[in-house]
Protein backbone atom coordinates (compact mmCIF):
# COMPACT_ATOMS: atom_id res chain seq x y z
CA UNK A 1 0.00 0.00 0.00
CA UNK A 2 1.31 3.21 -0.67
CA UNK A 3 1.73 6.51 1.60
CA UNK A 4 -1.07 8.13 -0.80
CA UNK A 5 -3.27 5.83 -0.50
CA UNK A 6 -3.26 5.43 3.13
CA UNK A 7 -3.88 8.80 3.43
CA UNK A 8 -6.90 8.98 1.27
CA UNK A 9 -8.05 5.95 3.15
CA UNK A 10 -7.18 7.65 6.66
CA UNK A 11 -9.59 10.78 5.20
CA UNK A 12 -12.60 8.31 3.72
CA UNK A 13 -12.62 6.64 7.82
CA UNK A 14 -12.59 9.79 9.46
CA UNK A 15 -15.20 11.56 7.33
CA UNK A 16 -17.99 8.51 6.96
CA UNK A 17 -17.68 7.26 10.43
CA UNK A 18 -18.19 10.87 12.23
CA UNK A 19 -20.43 12.20 8.93
CA UNK A 20 -24.08 10.59 9.40
CA UNK A 21 -23.67 8.56 6.12
CA UNK A 22 -22.48 4.97 7.54
CA UNK A 23 -18.59 4.49 7.05
CA UNK A 24 -19.64 0.11 7.78
CA UNK A 25 -21.90 1.29 4.76
CA UNK A 26 -19.34 2.53 2.13
CA UNK A 27 -16.98 -0.36 3.48
CA UNK A 28 -19.00 -2.94 2.30
CA UNK A 29 -19.63 -0.94 -1.12
CA UNK A 30 -16.21 -0.79 -2.01
CA UNK A 31 -15.53 -4.23 -1.03
CA UNK A 32 -18.52 -5.31 -3.06
CA UNK A 33 -17.65 -3.30 -6.29
CA UNK A 34 -13.91 -4.04 -6.00
CA UNK A 35 -13.66 -7.44 -4.48
CA UNK A 36 -11.38 -5.56 -1.46
CA UNK A 37 -8.78 -8.24 0.20
CA UNK A 38 -8.51 -9.51 4.08
CA UNK A 39 -5.52 -7.26 4.24
CA UNK A 40 -7.08 -4.07 3.07
CA UNK A 41 -10.29 -4.75 5.30
CA UNK A 42 -7.58 -5.06 8.24
CA UNK A 43 -5.70 -1.61 7.28
CA UNK A 44 -9.78 0.15 7.39
CA UNK A 45 -9.94 -1.74 10.83
CA UNK A 46 -6.87 -0.12 12.08
CA UNK A 47 -7.56 2.95 11.21
CA UNK A 48 -10.52 3.25 13.68
CA UNK A 49 -7.76 4.12 16.16
CA UNK A 50 -7.64 7.09 14.49
CA UNK A 51 -11.64 8.29 14.84
CA UNK A 52 -10.88 6.82 18.55
CA UNK A 53 -8.34 9.57 18.70
CA UNK A 54 -10.13 12.03 17.65
CA UNK A 55 -13.34 11.86 19.93
CA UNK A 56 -10.68 11.64 22.83
CA UNK A 57 -9.37 15.26 21.41
CA UNK A 58 -12.65 16.98 21.05
CA UNK A 59 -14.39 16.25 24.17
CA UNK A 60 -10.81 15.20 26.48
CA UNK A 61 -12.52 17.61 29.51
CA UNK A 62 -15.85 15.95 29.47
CA UNK A 63 -14.64 12.46 28.67
CA UNK A 64 -12.25 13.06 32.02
CA UNK A 65 -14.84 13.89 34.21
CA UNK A 66 -16.59 10.81 33.57
CA UNK A 67 -13.64 8.93 34.08
CA UNK A 68 -13.38 10.70 37.66
CA UNK A 69 -17.07 10.32 38.18
CA UNK A 70 -17.07 6.30 37.56
CA UNK A 71 -14.51 5.77 40.29
CA UNK A 72 -17.28 8.66 42.53
CA UNK A 73 -19.89 6.53 41.46
CA UNK A 74 -17.95 3.34 42.63
CA UNK A 75 -17.73 4.58 45.75
CA UNK A 76 -20.66 5.74 46.39
CA UNK A 77 -22.65 2.87 45.87
CA UNK A 78 -20.25 0.79 48.20
CA UNK A 79 -20.35 3.07 50.95
CA UNK A 80 -24.19 3.43 50.33
CA UNK A 81 -24.47 6.84 49.44
CA UNK A 82 -25.49 6.83 45.85
CA UNK A 83 -29.17 8.77 45.29
CA UNK A 84 -30.76 8.58 41.37
CA UNK A 85 -32.52 11.72 42.25
CA UNK A 86 -29.23 13.56 43.36
CA UNK A 87 -27.19 12.77 40.74
CA UNK A 88 -25.18 15.88 39.25
CA UNK A 89 -25.14 16.12 35.04
CA UNK A 90 -22.01 14.20 34.69
CA UNK A 91 -23.03 11.07 36.59
CA UNK A 92 -26.50 11.35 34.87
CA UNK A 93 -24.58 11.43 31.53
CA UNK A 94 -22.13 8.60 32.40
CA UNK A 95 -24.85 6.83 33.53
CA UNK A 96 -27.07 6.84 30.50
CA UNK A 97 -24.10 6.24 28.80
CA UNK A 98 -23.97 2.63 30.57
CA UNK A 99 -27.93 2.26 29.72
CA UNK A 100 -27.55 2.83 26.14
CA UNK A 101 -25.14 -0.02 25.86
CA UNK A 102 -27.48 -2.74 27.19
CA UNK A 103 -29.80 -3.16 23.95
CA UNK A 104 -26.17 -3.46 22.34
CA UNK A 105 -25.91 -7.27 23.99
CA UNK A 106 -29.60 -8.07 22.07
CA UNK A 107 -27.83 -7.73 18.81
CA UNK A 108 -24.18 -9.13 19.41
CA UNK A 109 -26.04 -12.87 18.30
CA UNK A 110 -26.72 -11.45 14.65
CA UNK A 111 -23.26 -10.92 13.48
CA UNK A 112 -23.87 -13.26 10.65
CA UNK A 113 -27.17 -11.03 9.32
CA UNK A 114 -24.47 -8.31 9.25
CA UNK A 115 -22.28 -10.12 6.89
CA UNK A 116 -25.28 -11.69 4.74
CA UNK A 117 -26.62 -7.97 4.29
CA UNK A 118 -23.04 -6.31 3.52
CA UNK A 119 -22.79 -9.11 0.58
CA UNK A 120 -26.68 -8.21 -0.53
CA UNK A 121 -26.59 -4.50 -3.11
CA UNK A 122 -30.25 -4.61 -2.20
CA UNK A 123 -30.00 -4.74 1.44
CA UNK A 124 -27.80 -1.81 1.48
CA UNK A 125 -29.63 0.34 -0.29
CA UNK A 126 -32.71 -0.32 2.08
CA UNK A 127 -30.18 0.72 4.95
CA UNK A 128 -29.37 3.69 3.70
CA UNK A 129 -33.03 4.68 2.81
CA UNK A 130 -33.82 4.10 6.38
CA UNK A 131 -31.04 5.75 7.24
CA UNK A 132 -32.26 8.89 5.42
CA UNK A 133 -35.62 8.39 6.22
CA UNK A 134 -34.34 8.69 10.44
CA UNK A 135 -31.63 11.70 9.07
CA UNK A 136 -35.32 13.56 8.38
CA UNK A 137 -37.11 13.10 11.39
CA UNK A 138 -34.38 13.94 13.34
CA UNK A 139 -33.74 17.16 11.53
CA UNK A 140 -38.26 18.10 11.69
CA UNK A 141 -37.49 16.99 15.38
CA UNK A 142 -34.21 18.65 15.89
CA UNK A 143 -36.19 22.30 15.75
CA UNK A 144 -38.34 21.70 18.72
CA UNK A 145 -35.68 19.49 21.29
CA UNK A 146 -35.23 21.66 24.07
CA UNK A 147 -34.57 18.48 27.40
CA UNK A 148 -30.67 18.72 27.12
CA UNK A 149 -30.20 18.20 31.20
CA UNK A 150 -33.12 15.43 31.20
CA UNK A 151 -32.00 12.39 29.69
CA UNK A 152 -34.28 9.96 31.05
CA UNK A 153 -33.30 6.36 31.11
CA UNK A 154 -36.31 5.92 28.16
CA UNK A 155 -34.11 8.00 26.04
CA UNK A 156 -31.08 6.08 26.97
CA UNK A 157 -33.00 2.98 25.52
CA UNK A 158 -33.87 3.89 22.51
CA UNK A 159 -30.61 5.77 21.63
CA UNK A 160 -29.10 2.52 22.68
CA UNK A 161 -31.92 0.74 20.19
CA UNK A 162 -31.04 2.68 17.33
CA UNK A 163 -27.54 2.22 18.05
CA UNK A 164 -27.94 -1.63 17.77
CA UNK A 165 -29.90 -1.25 14.64
CA UNK A 166 -26.63 0.75 13.35
CA UNK A 167 -24.43 -2.61 13.56
CA UNK A 168 -26.11 -3.30 9.80
CA UNK A 169 -24.06 -1.46 7.07
CA UNK A 170 -25.42 1.17 5.46
CA UNK A 171 -27.35 2.50 8.82
CA UNK A 172 -25.29 5.51 10.15
CA UNK A 173 -24.16 4.79 14.14
CA UNK A 174 -24.19 8.63 14.47
CA UNK A 175 -26.74 9.46 12.60
CA UNK A 176 -29.12 6.96 14.12
CA UNK A 177 -28.29 7.78 17.60
CA UNK A 178 -28.29 11.85 17.35
CA UNK A 179 -31.51 11.23 15.57
CA UNK A 180 -32.66 9.13 18.12
CA UNK A 181 -31.71 11.92 20.38
CA UNK A 182 -33.77 14.37 18.58
CA UNK A 183 -36.66 12.58 18.14
CA UNK A 184 -36.93 11.84 22.28
CA UNK A 185 -36.81 15.73 22.55
CA UNK A 186 -33.10 15.99 23.54
CA UNK A 187 -31.02 19.25 22.89
CA UNK A 188 -29.28 18.90 19.82
CA UNK A 189 -25.95 20.24 20.71
CA UNK A 190 -26.54 17.78 24.11
CA UNK A 191 -27.26 14.63 22.25
CA UNK A 192 -24.45 15.35 19.44
CA UNK A 193 -21.73 15.53 22.01
CA UNK A 194 -23.29 12.62 23.83
CA UNK A 195 -23.40 10.26 20.84
CA UNK A 196 -19.99 10.38 19.93
CA UNK A 197 -18.93 10.11 23.29
CA UNK A 198 -20.93 6.79 23.38
CA UNK A 199 -18.66 5.73 20.31
CA UNK A 200 -15.89 5.47 22.37
CA UNK A 201 -17.20 1.90 23.97
CA UNK A 202 -18.75 1.18 20.45
CA UNK A 203 -15.58 1.27 18.37
CA UNK A 204 -13.55 -0.39 20.90
CA UNK A 205 -15.96 -3.32 21.14
CA UNK A 206 -15.84 -3.23 17.16
CA UNK A 207 -12.46 -3.05 16.94
CA UNK A 208 -11.35 -5.69 19.05
CA UNK A 209 -14.43 -8.13 17.47
CA UNK A 210 -12.99 -7.14 14.10
CA UNK A 211 -9.29 -7.65 14.97
CA UNK A 212 -9.89 -11.06 16.52
CA UNK A 213 -12.12 -12.14 13.00
CA UNK A 214 -8.94 -10.74 10.57
CA UNK A 215 -6.12 -11.77 12.93
CA UNK A 216 -5.09 -14.31 10.22
CA UNK A 217 -3.91 -10.55 8.15
CA UNK A 218 -2.13 -9.20 10.90
CA UNK A 219 1.28 -10.15 8.98
CA UNK A 220 0.17 -8.50 6.00
CA UNK A 221 -0.09 -4.81 7.52
CA UNK A 222 2.51 -2.08 6.64
CA UNK A 223 3.76 0.22 9.64
CA UNK A 224 4.63 3.24 7.63
CA UNK A 225 1.21 3.09 5.60
CA UNK A 226 -0.50 2.03 9.08
CA UNK A 227 0.49 4.95 11.07
CA UNK A 228 0.09 7.82 8.38
CA UNK A 229 -3.33 6.25 8.18
CA UNK A 230 -4.47 6.24 11.62
CA UNK A 231 -2.74 9.90 12.16
CA UNK A 232 -4.74 11.06 9.07
CA UNK A 233 -7.96 9.84 10.29
CA UNK A 234 -7.43 11.29 13.69
CA UNK A 235 -6.96 14.84 12.35
CA UNK A 236 -9.95 14.58 9.78
CA UNK A 237 -11.97 12.87 12.38
CA UNK A 238 -11.46 16.25 14.74
CA UNK A 239 -12.86 18.58 11.56
CA UNK A 240 -15.79 15.80 10.77
CA UNK A 241 -16.60 16.35 14.24
CA UNK A 242 -16.66 20.29 14.46
CA UNK A 243 -18.52 19.83 10.92
CA UNK A 244 -21.25 18.00 12.41
CA UNK A 245 -21.46 20.10 15.87
CA UNK A 246 -22.00 23.14 13.20
CA UNK A 247 -24.48 21.45 11.16
CA UNK A 248 -26.88 20.74 14.06
CA UNK A 249 -26.36 24.47 15.40
CA UNK A 250 -27.19 25.77 11.94
CA UNK A 251 -30.58 22.89 11.51
CA UNK A 252 -28.61 21.81 8.33
CA UNK A 253 -28.79 17.66 9.60
CA UNK A 254 -31.07 16.88 6.66
CA UNK A 255 -28.54 17.40 3.84
CA UNK A 256 -26.96 13.78 4.93
CA UNK A 257 -30.80 12.66 4.44
CA UNK A 258 -30.92 13.55 1.14
CA UNK A 259 -27.39 12.11 0.41
CA UNK A 260 -28.38 8.90 1.60
CA UNK A 261 -31.97 8.70 -0.12
CA UNK A 262 -29.69 9.59 -3.37
CA UNK A 263 -27.53 6.75 -2.39
CA UNK A 264 -29.81 4.44 -1.67
CA UNK A 265 -31.86 5.11 -4.57
CA UNK A 266 -28.87 4.65 -7.13
CA UNK A 267 -27.89 0.91 -5.74
CA UNK A 268 -31.28 0.34 -5.62
CA UNK A 269 -31.31 0.61 -9.51
CA UNK A 270 -27.75 -1.34 -9.01
CA UNK A 271 -29.78 -4.15 -7.51
CA UNK A 272 -32.53 -4.11 -10.10
CA UNK A 273 -29.73 -3.99 -12.80
CA UNK A 274 -27.85 -7.14 -11.92
CA UNK A 275 -30.96 -8.83 -11.08
CA UNK A 276 -31.48 -8.49 -15.07
CA UNK A 277 -27.88 -8.63 -16.38
CA UNK A 278 -26.46 -10.85 -14.03
CA UNK A 279 -23.29 -8.45 -13.15
CA UNK A 280 -22.51 -5.43 -11.84
CA UNK A 281 -22.35 -1.99 -13.49
CA UNK A 282 -18.70 -1.69 -12.63
CA UNK A 283 -18.40 -5.08 -14.22
CA UNK A 284 -19.97 -4.04 -17.40
CA UNK A 285 -17.97 -0.84 -17.40
CA UNK A 286 -14.88 -2.31 -16.86
CA UNK A 287 -15.90 -5.22 -19.42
Amino acid sequence: MSIWDAIIQGIVQALTEFLPISSSGHLALYNYFFNNNQGETLFTIILHIGTLIAVCIVYYKTIWQLIIEFFDLIGDIFTGKFKWKEMSQTRRMLIMLIICMLPLLVFVPFSDVVDYAAKNIYILAGCFLFTGMILMFGHIMGKKANKKDKMTVKDALVIGTFQGIAILPGVSRSGSTISAGLLMGLDKQFVTQFSFILSIPTILGSFVLEMYKSRDALSTLEVTPTIIGVAVAAIFGVLAIKFIEFIIKKDKFNIFAYYCFALGGLLAIESIYELIAGQTIVQAIIG
